[in-house]
Order: structure tokens, then sequence, then C-alpha cells
């Protein structure tokens, strides 16, 4: 889901609230629920990954 930078404030709060604190942080990224969750930061956008698609999106988070 596209989102506006003027948003992540509000989703991580809303985030933290559901999920608890994030399992990785990056300048580009913050993960929860190890990888089932992601908030982007560079490109504005939110992300639920099924769970075969949490390993691919995992290594490219790691890579950031």
């Amino acid at each position: 889901v596209l989102t506006a930078k003027a948003e992540e404030p509000r989703l991580r709060k809303l985030l933290i609230s559901d999920w608890g604190q994030p399992t990785m942080v990056t300048d580009e990224w913050e993960i929860f629920s190890y990888g089932k969750i992601a908030l982007r930061k560079d490109n504005p956008e939110f992300l639920i990954l099924s769970d075969e698609m949490i390993l691919l999106y995992l290594t490219k988070f790691k890579n950031c």
C-alpha cells in the first residue's frame, strides 16, 4: 500500500500498538513481526507479506 511521508509517524504508532517494537530497523525499512509487516521509509509504503515472501524480503531488508 503506497502512503505519504507525512503518514509515517501515524503508521509507525499504529504498527507498534498492534505488533510491538520493530524486529529490525534500517535507514529504509522498519520491520515488524520478523518480516510479516514492513514500513518502507525511503519510498513511503506499507507491506504485508505472505509467509512465502518473508525470506525473500528479509534478504533485501538486511542488504539495505
